[in-house]
């Protein structure tokens, strides 16, 4: 039998969260079953040239019509279906973030199986309905999407994210870092990366640490800061006098040492907008042996199910300000603990391994191949 062809479909890699998803399932799928090529909007981004060191096919391309005006979306999604039929591919795998509906007709057209990954919260819009309607398969990264959205479709299968445990592992800390950001051994860091946009509640994180009575306790945020939102954050750093303790350091490609440099993760996303479907941030600290605290909401605490001791709501900042005491007040003994059940809850449900053999899976489904 030949090899079964899967074209992943994603606007950019400029962001590298959804991009290091795809990649993974794209490099490790079975060589011999699979032929993998991918699709996106430009070749813009640090992580774009990640992607093509690999050698696998990259196609920049449009494989989405805009909605207005109406008139037009016909002519598109047949110009689109023209591209796809010249990668014949036997599925399309999408990782848009959006509720377009397009890329599904696009690919009826072509005679290719479509199916999309659910990748946030999001359900306002009833273009997600199309979107549904149109896809042969679809998978989601916590259990809960089933039944809020896709309660009577078929082929919905629960992949959650991974993480890379030979790329984030514990390791000792460069001590360079922390001197490039000012601090000193004695300094508590916490840490938290995330692209700066309201969903990710770094105003409460920011709110909880002004209620800290800790002096050594020193805050990072990793994440891309160039919008209105993260002007805005820093702004309001700048008016506390604050710049010194809560750092903004910007995008990064790789966030490793910065996690071992650090002493405490903290996800604050909140329950608004394209909230957290599963925060793959949060994975990468644990499996470097970084303490964690999560917000929650539903892909979150889908993670630290079995640790509810270290969820907090993210619209409290003085709860989530005793959850930071809480942590800094542990001894050694039980630092240690609750890193050993961070590394199980890693090891139980989220290795990279059991990603790109459960995508392996699904695809011969949608396709009826054994």
């Amino acid at each position: 039998m030949s090899r079964i062809k899967i074209l992943f479909t994603i606007p950019n890699f400029d962001t590298a969260g959804s991009g290091q998803v795809l990649l993974n399932i794209a490099q490790n799928l079975n060589k011999e079953e699979f032929e993998v090529h991918i699709c996106c909007n430009h070749d813009k981004g640090a992580y774009y040239k990640v992607v093509e060191a690999t050698g696998i096919p990259i196609h920049i391309a449009s494989f989405t019509v805009d909605l207005s005006p109406k008139m037009g979306i016909i002519s598109g999604v047949i110009k689109i279906s023209k591209f796809f039929k010249t990668i014949k591919p036997d599925i399309i795998h999408s990782f848009h973030w959006s509720s377009d509906f397009t890329e599904g007709m696009a690919a009826k057209l072509a005679g290719a199986k479509w199916v999309y990954t659910k990748k946030n919260m999001g359900w306002k819009s009833r273009n997600w309905k199309l979107r549904t309607f149109f896809a042969d398969g679809i998978v989601t990264i916590n259990p809960f999407m089933k039944d809020l959205y896709f309660p009577a479709k078929k082929n919905v299968q629960l992949i959650p994210c991974s993480v890379d445990t030979d790329k984030f592992k514990p390791a000792l800390r460069d001590p360079q870092i922390r001197e490039a950001w000012g601090f000193t051994d004695n300094h508590k860091v916490i840490i938290s990366v995330a692209n700066l946009v309201p969903e990710k509640g770094i105003e409460n994180l920011i709110a909880a640490y002004e209620l800290l009575e800790d002096e050594r306790v020193r805050l990072v945020f990793v994440g891309n800061k160039d919008n209105d939102y993260g002007v805005k954050m820093e702004r309001l750093v700048k008016q506390k006098g604050l710049e010194k303790k809560i750092l903004f350091i910007g995008k990064k490609l790789a966030v490793t040492s910065y996690l071992i440099a650090s002493d405490l993760f903290i996800i604050p996303t909140r329950d608004i907008g394209r909230s957290e479907a599963l925060g793959v941030a949060l994975l990468e600290a644990m499996a470097t042996g970084l303490l964690v605290l999560g917000s929650n909401i539903d892909g979150i605490k889908f993670i630290l199910k079995d640790l509810p001791e270290l969820l907090f709501d993210p619209e409290d900042p003085k709860e989530l300000a005793a959850h930071i005491n809480m942590i800094f007040a542990l001894n050694d003994v039980e630092k240690e603990e609750i890193k050993r059940r961070l590394h199980k809850v890693i090891e139980d449900g989220f290795l990279s391994e059991k990603e790109v053999s459960d995508h392996a899976m699904f695809y011969k489904k949608t396709l009826k191949v054994n």
